[in-house]
Protein backbone atom coordinates (compact mmCIF):
# COMPACT_ATOMS: atom_id res chain seq x y z
CA UNK A 1 0.00 0.00 0.00
CA UNK A 2 1.28 3.65 -0.87
CA UNK A 3 0.84 6.16 1.79
CA UNK A 4 1.69 9.92 1.69
CA UNK A 5 1.41 12.68 4.29
CA UNK A 6 0.25 16.55 3.47
CA UNK A 7 1.41 18.26 5.82
CA UNK A 8 1.74 22.38 5.91
CA UNK A 9 4.96 24.28 6.29
CA UNK A 10 5.62 26.52 9.39
CA UNK A 11 6.73 29.92 10.25
CA UNK A 12 9.32 28.56 12.55
CA UNK A 13 12.00 27.29 10.94
CA UNK A 14 15.56 27.37 10.76
CA UNK A 15 17.59 30.74 10.27
CA UNK A 16 14.69 32.13 11.08
CA UNK A 17 16.94 35.34 12.82
CA UNK A 18 18.01 36.25 9.51
CA UNK A 19 16.63 39.68 7.92
CA UNK A 20 16.84 38.56 4.23
CA UNK A 21 14.74 35.81 4.07
CA UNK A 22 12.89 35.38 1.33
CA UNK A 23 9.68 37.47 1.09
CA UNK A 24 6.44 37.29 -1.00
CA UNK A 25 7.52 39.65 -3.88
CA UNK A 26 10.05 37.28 -4.27
CA UNK A 27 8.17 34.16 -5.27
CA UNK A 28 6.10 36.86 -8.06
CA UNK A 29 9.04 36.42 -10.74
CA UNK A 30 11.48 33.70 -11.68
CA UNK A 31 14.42 35.44 -12.31
CA UNK A 32 14.48 37.70 -8.66
CA UNK A 33 12.89 34.11 -7.27
CA UNK A 34 16.71 32.46 -8.84
CA UNK A 35 19.02 35.61 -7.79
CA UNK A 36 17.30 35.43 -4.18
CA UNK A 37 17.95 31.68 -3.44
CA UNK A 38 21.54 32.20 -4.59
CA UNK A 39 22.56 35.07 -1.95
CA UNK A 40 20.92 32.82 0.79
CA UNK A 41 22.36 29.41 -0.72
CA UNK A 42 24.38 28.63 2.02
CA UNK A 43 21.70 28.58 4.08
CA UNK A 44 19.66 26.21 2.43
CA UNK A 45 18.14 22.79 3.92
CA UNK A 46 16.03 19.76 3.27
CA UNK A 47 12.33 20.71 3.46
CA UNK A 48 12.02 19.00 6.05
CA UNK A 49 14.78 19.61 8.00
CA UNK A 50 14.30 22.90 7.55
CA UNK A 51 11.02 23.51 9.62
CA UNK A 52 10.98 23.58 13.43
CA UNK A 53 7.48 23.63 14.32
CA UNK A 54 5.84 21.51 17.21
CA UNK A 55 3.27 20.16 14.91
CA UNK A 56 6.13 19.84 12.17
CA UNK A 57 8.37 17.60 14.77
CA UNK A 58 5.15 15.88 15.43
CA UNK A 59 4.64 14.48 12.37
CA UNK A 60 8.49 14.04 11.72
CA UNK A 61 8.69 11.57 14.95
CA UNK A 62 5.83 9.39 13.54
CA UNK A 63 7.27 9.52 10.28
CA UNK A 64 11.02 7.89 11.38
CA UNK A 65 8.99 5.33 13.85
CA UNK A 66 7.15 4.02 11.08
CA UNK A 67 10.23 4.24 8.57
CA UNK A 68 12.12 2.38 11.11
CA UNK A 69 9.98 -0.64 11.44
CA UNK A 70 8.65 -1.15 7.79
CA UNK A 71 11.62 0.93 5.62
CA UNK A 72 11.53 4.40 4.33
CA UNK A 73 9.39 3.77 1.20
CA UNK A 74 6.56 2.80 3.22
CA UNK A 75 5.16 6.52 3.25
CA UNK A 76 6.07 9.66 1.82
CA UNK A 77 5.99 13.18 3.12
CA UNK A 78 4.80 16.83 0.66
CA UNK A 79 4.66 19.85 2.42
CA UNK A 80 2.35 23.00 1.41
CA UNK A 81 5.13 25.64 1.51
CA UNK A 82 3.64 29.41 1.74
CA UNK A 83 6.34 30.20 -0.25
CA UNK A 84 7.44 27.24 -2.58
CA UNK A 85 3.72 25.92 -2.70
CA UNK A 86 3.74 21.93 -2.50
CA UNK A 87 7.68 20.12 -2.14
CA UNK A 88 8.65 17.09 -1.58
CA UNK A 89 10.45 16.28 2.37
CA UNK A 90 13.42 16.42 0.27
CA UNK A 91 13.50 19.87 -1.67
CA UNK A 92 16.26 21.64 -0.83
CA UNK A 93 15.04 25.14 -0.10
CA UNK A 94 16.14 28.15 1.71
CA UNK A 95 14.77 30.45 4.58
CA UNK A 96 11.53 32.82 4.05
CA UNK A 97 8.75 34.55 5.84
CA UNK A 98 5.64 34.27 3.67
CA UNK A 99 2.78 34.55 6.10
CA UNK A 100 -0.73 32.83 5.44
CA UNK A 101 -2.44 36.10 4.50
CA UNK A 102 0.26 37.02 2.44
CA UNK A 103 0.97 34.05 0.77
CA UNK A 104 0.85 33.58 -3.70
CA UNK A 105 0.19 29.86 -2.70
CA UNK A 106 -3.15 30.45 -0.36
CA UNK A 107 -4.47 33.14 -1.87
CA UNK A 108 -5.87 34.20 -5.52
CA UNK A 109 -4.85 32.56 -8.40
CA UNK A 110 -2.08 30.65 -7.23
CA UNK A 111 -4.98 27.89 -5.27
CA UNK A 112 -5.62 26.91 -9.02
CA UNK A 113 -1.95 25.56 -9.31
CA UNK A 114 -2.11 24.04 -5.83
CA UNK A 115 -5.53 22.39 -6.24
CA UNK A 116 -3.96 20.72 -9.80
CA UNK A 117 -0.53 20.25 -8.27
CA UNK A 118 -2.07 18.24 -5.01
CA UNK A 119 -4.93 16.60 -7.50
CA UNK A 120 -2.00 15.04 -9.87
CA UNK A 121 0.52 13.83 -6.74
CA UNK A 122 -2.32 11.76 -4.66
CA UNK A 123 -3.87 10.44 -7.92
CA UNK A 124 -1.33 7.08 -7.63
CA UNK A 125 -1.26 6.65 -3.50
CA UNK A 126 -3.76 4.33 -1.79
CA UNK A 127 -3.84 6.37 1.38
CA UNK A 128 -3.20 10.23 1.74
CA UNK A 129 -3.45 11.84 5.27
CA UNK A 130 -4.08 15.89 4.99
CA UNK A 131 -2.91 17.20 8.32
CA UNK A 132 -3.71 20.63 7.49
CA UNK A 133 -5.01 23.83 8.77
CA UNK A 134 -8.51 25.62 7.70
CA UNK A 135 -6.74 27.75 5.46
CA UNK A 136 -4.72 25.30 3.64
CA UNK A 137 -7.20 23.41 3.32
CA UNK A 138 -9.64 26.18 2.24
CA UNK A 139 -7.00 26.52 -0.47
CA UNK A 140 -6.74 23.29 -1.89
CA UNK A 141 -10.68 23.95 -3.88
CA UNK A 142 -11.80 20.54 -2.73
CA UNK A 143 -12.90 18.01 -4.20
CA UNK A 144 -9.97 16.09 -6.16
CA UNK A 145 -10.90 14.52 -9.32
CA UNK A 146 -9.02 10.76 -8.32
CA UNK A 147 -9.81 7.42 -8.56
CA UNK A 148 -11.73 6.03 -5.71
CA UNK A 149 -9.23 4.01 -4.43
CA UNK A 150 -7.39 7.43 -3.11
CA UNK A 151 -8.38 7.42 0.52
CA UNK A 152 -8.15 10.69 1.62
CA UNK A 153 -8.11 11.23 5.19
CA UNK A 154 -8.35 14.69 6.96
CA UNK A 155 -7.72 15.40 10.38
CA UNK A 156 -9.33 18.52 11.56
CA UNK A 157 -9.96 20.31 15.12
CA UNK A 158 -13.66 20.81 15.50
CA UNK A 159 -12.63 24.01 17.61
CA UNK A 160 -11.93 25.55 13.99
CA UNK A 161 -14.95 27.55 12.70
CA UNK A 162 -16.17 26.19 8.90
CA UNK A 163 -14.00 23.98 9.10
CA UNK A 164 -15.67 20.72 8.75
CA UNK A 165 -17.89 22.39 5.90
CA UNK A 166 -14.62 22.57 3.47
CA UNK A 167 -14.66 18.96 2.97
CA UNK A 168 -17.35 17.10 1.10
CA UNK A 169 -19.69 15.08 2.98
CA UNK A 170 -21.14 13.25 -0.22
CA UNK A 171 -17.52 11.21 -1.28
CA UNK A 172 -16.92 7.87 -0.20
CA UNK A 173 -13.16 8.14 -0.96
CA UNK A 174 -13.03 11.47 1.64
CA UNK A 175 -13.08 11.46 4.91
CA UNK A 176 -12.96 13.82 7.81
CA UNK A 177 -11.70 12.60 11.13
CA UNK A 178 -12.77 15.59 14.13
CA UNK A 179 -10.22 16.36 16.75
CA UNK A 180 -12.31 17.35 19.99
CA UNK A 181 -10.71 19.95 22.36
CA UNK A 182 -11.73 18.11 25.43
CA UNK A 183 -9.45 15.19 24.57
CA UNK A 184 -6.62 17.67 22.34
CA UNK A 185 -5.94 20.53 23.85
CA UNK A 186 -4.20 22.22 20.95
CA UNK A 187 -5.61 22.40 17.51
CA UNK A 188 -1.84 23.95 16.45
CA UNK A 189 -0.48 20.18 16.88
CA UNK A 190 -2.88 17.93 17.72
CA UNK A 191 -3.15 16.65 14.14
CA UNK A 192 0.73 15.88 14.49
CA UNK A 193 0.41 14.36 17.70
CA UNK A 194 -2.89 12.03 16.66
CA UNK A 195 -0.18 10.71 13.58
CA UNK A 196 2.55 10.03 15.48
CA UNK A 197 0.08 8.21 17.79
CA UNK A 198 -1.11 5.98 14.44
CA UNK A 199 2.98 5.59 13.80
CA UNK A 200 3.25 4.35 16.77
CA UNK A 201 0.37 2.24 16.76
CA UNK A 202 1.25 0.04 13.48
CA UNK A 203 5.26 -0.52 15.10
CA UNK A 204 3.19 -2.11 17.78
CA UNK A 205 0.41 -3.68 16.43
CA UNK A 206 1.48 -4.52 12.78
CA UNK A 207 0.99 -2.43 9.30
CA UNK A 208 -2.31 -3.64 8.94
CA UNK A 209 -3.31 -0.62 11.02
CA UNK A 210 -3.23 1.37 7.86
CA UNK A 211 -4.47 -1.09 6.28
CA UNK A 212 -7.59 -0.72 8.99
CA UNK A 213 -7.84 2.85 8.24
CA UNK A 214 -7.79 2.89 4.73
CA UNK A 215 -11.07 0.88 5.21
CA UNK A 216 -13.11 2.59 7.52
CA UNK A 217 -11.27 6.13 7.91
CA UNK A 218 -13.60 6.52 11.22
CA UNK A 219 -11.27 3.90 13.05
CA UNK A 220 -8.59 6.29 13.35
CA UNK A 221 -9.33 7.69 16.66
CA UNK A 222 -10.32 4.01 18.33
CA UNK A 223 -6.57 2.74 17.43
CA UNK A 224 -4.76 5.82 18.87
CA UNK A 225 -6.40 5.36 21.83
CA UNK A 226 -5.32 1.93 22.34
Amino acid sequence: MKMLVISPCSSTQKHSELPNRLEPADFTSSERLARRIKELDKYKEPAAEMYEGREHEEIMEGLRKIRNCYGREVVDLSIISTGYGLIDECCTIVPYDVPNNTSPVLNGVGRGKLHQDVEKLIKDYDLVFFLLGETYVRALQLPFNVPDTVTQVFLIFTRTTGYRSLIPECLQNCEAIELHAHEFRSGYTAKGLVFKKLCEAACRDGFQVFEQVKQDPQRLLEIVRR
